[in-house]
């Protein structure tokens, strides 16, 4: 809700503005980013219903599609509000319903979300399996306290058991600074080697700490002192061993990507959980259809699937599972996980409890 009322205020003070330009970016960002990619991805087990004023805002600038989205999604459902998206009132935002501490707690999260998987993805490690720990470091405590009101759902995302934070000061890792060329080359320019080179011999910490809090760092270069922001400057975290490291601009994100036996497990669980739910789609279930589940498999799939049996049915929303062929079922199928395989037959429950 904060950040529809933040939408329809800047859009509204953008338009006033004549410029449309900056409008429509917001309502992409907002709908890409923050609607899409986000809120709805972390509600998906809800049934949930809110008014979207996208199409309203949108209609300026893109009058067909949001008229399409809004006999669509509006006007089908309340069919007693006006009959075009151009006859409905432009919305007004709420100042009381802006919540600017939760914003900045929900920005902090993304941001350290996002390092996250790209510690993941740089040290091979699919979200579906399961780690640890992850380090974290922000910029002030009052981030850090905004993190832990919202611990629950950092660990969810980035599917970690434990979250550490790592004081403010602390220095984790080693870094290696770069220039960011598209920004200072042409501020530089003949002077670009002779930054590079100094980036080789100075103390990376002090860029690093003066990242974390914003400020400016001064390079001499040739007797000519110049003030660098910030985002002048690349840096590369050089993880310690065991760990998947990821800076910028002060914020970290470090994993530590040890396996134990009992993640292993669990990372194996959530495949098949990733397979079950293709092969309900594939039987045509709808996805409030619960099941009666049937699995059957060997080996160490077998010893994970026992192990971890809850997960699954809620999950897959299986009233509950056998691990053995169900004889009478709708859908029969093979799949293999780590070479090994996995038989499942499922049958459809009806709303009145009765097998289909």
């Amino acid at each position: 809700m904060s950040k529809v009322n933040v939408l329809i205020r800047d859009v509204t003070e953008r338009l006033e503005a004549y410029d449309p330009t900056t409008a429509s970016r917001a309502i992409r960002d907002f709908v890409v980013n923050d609607l899409s990619n986000w809120y709805v991805r972390r509600n998906r087990r809800r049934f949930w219903k809110s008014e979207n004023d996208g199409d309203k805002l949108m209609a300026p600038m893109a009058p067909f599609v949001s008229e399409h989205i809004y006999q669509n999604l509006v006007l089908s459902v309340f069919p007693e509000q006006p009959e075009s998206v151009h006859l409905a009132n432009w919305e007004k935002f709420d100042a009381t319903l802006i919540d600017t501490n939760l914003l900045r707690d929900m920005e902090t999260l993304i941001r350290i979300v996002e390092l996250g998987r790209a510690a993941r993805a740089t040290a091979k490690v699919k979200i579906r399996q399961p780690l640890g720990e992850i380090l974290v470091q922000v910029r002030n405590q009052a981030e850090i306290a905004g993190l832990k009101r919202l611990e629950e759902q950092l660990k969810e995302e980035l599917n970690v058991k434990k979250v550490t934070y790592l004081d403010i000061a602390t220095d984790f890792v080693d870094y290696t600074i770069k220039p960011n060329l598209p920004l200072v080359g042409k501020r530089l320019g003949k002077q670009v080697p002779a930054l590079k080179k100094k980036l080789q011999t100075i103390d990376t910490r002090e860029i690093v700490h003066n990242i974390r809090e914003g400020k400016e760092t001064v390079i001499h270069l040739d007797g000519k002192s110049y003030h660098l922001e910030p985002e002048a400057f690349l840096i590369e975290v050089n993880s310690l061993e065991g760990y998947a490291a990821i800076e910028e601009y002060g914020y970290l994100a470090a994993l530590n990507t040890q396996l134990t036996s009992e993640l292993i497990q669990e990372g194996v669980v959530r495949e098949a959980i990733r397979l079950l739910q293709e092969i309900r789609k594939k039987a045509g279930l709808n996805l409030s259809d619960r099941i009666h589940l049937g699995l059957e498999t060997s080996g160490t799939l077998l010893e994970a699937l026992k192990a971890h049996p809850k997960i699954v049915k809620n999950e897959v929303l299986a009233q509950d599972i056998r691990f053995a062929q169900i004889k009478e079922a709708c859908y029969n199928t093979c799949v293999n996980i780590n070479d090994i395989q996995l038989r499942v037959t499922l049958q459809k429950i009806s709303s009145n409890g009765e097998v289909d």
